[in-house]
């Protein structure tokens, strides 16, 4: 871990420059400090207590004509959060990618339990080709990712390629695949500049690499980051590119 950040040292002055705000560059150095020394006793410190995660409200606007893309649905947890937060009438349409077919069941069983509408399931991954690639196993679980061999064969698509619309909004948390998803929207960041909530503590990379493929694509982003975990290990910290 050391030598990593060692490496990219100039990566992460970098970003600690680009963070708009001192709460961010703050959860930047705290995460950083941990890295380095595993010291949790400043972890505490980070955590989000006023806003849901990926609706930061001091950072984001929430509106009527909203083209959310959930990237990573789970069992629709999002959708319902953000139904609750903003009401059933305050989206246009809301996207939810995912790959495990008892968690789309779910999401369907949210759908109806909440009298949804203008929610598609697209059952497949996403990624920075079109293809296809495999799941292990179909357990409901967060944690499950695409590989190349497996039990369940599931279809891999390009944001850029999927959705012909303009899109106001995308989240993504998909266990570390959040670079190849990235890579397969550049055209719609490019074109639309859509609100971005990405996770980016799957791997270590992630915390400079995906702002870096961001700014590299549309340099007028400003980034921000939230933490949403809890007081040992640092995880559930959120990139939002604005």
């Amino acid at each position: 871990m050391n030598l990593a950040l060692v490496e990219h040292r100039e990566d992460f002055k970098w970003l600690y420059n680009r963070l708009g705000d001192y709460r961010s560059k703050r959860i930047l150095l705290n995460v950083l400090s941990y890295w380095m020394t595993n010291d949790d006793s400043k972890i505490s410190e980070l955590s989000d207590k006023y806003f849901l995660q990926y609706f930061d409200l001091d950072l984001i606007k929430i509106d009527k004509d909203e083209v959310f893309v959930d990237v990573g649905a789970y069992i629709g947890d999002t959708l319902i959060e953000y139904v609750k937060a903003f009401g059933a009438d305050c989206y246009k349409k809301f996207y939810c990618y995912e790959i495990v077919p008892k968690n789309i069941d779910l999401i369907r069983k949210n759908i109806e339990l909440f009298n949804l509408k203008n929610v598609i399931i697209r059952d497949k991954g996403v990624s920075n080709k079109n293809g296809f690639m495999y799941i292990t196993q179909n357990e409901v679980s967060s944690i499950i990712t695409l590989a190349e061999a497996g039990k369940l064969k599931v279809e891999t698509v390009k944001l850029d390629d999927d959705i012909n619309e303009k899109v106001t909004y995308i989240k993504m948390d998909i266990e570390g695949a959040e670079e190849q998803a990235l890579q397969g929207c550049l055209k719609t960041i490019q074109k639309h500049k859509p609100k971005l909530a990405l996770s980016v503590y799957h791997n270590h990379n992630d915390l400079w690499k995906l702002p870096r493929i961001i700014d590299k694509t549309c340099n007028t982003y400003k980034f921000f980051l939230r933490y949403y975990g809890g007081n040992l290990i640092p995880t559930e910290f959120i990139l939002y590119a604005i």
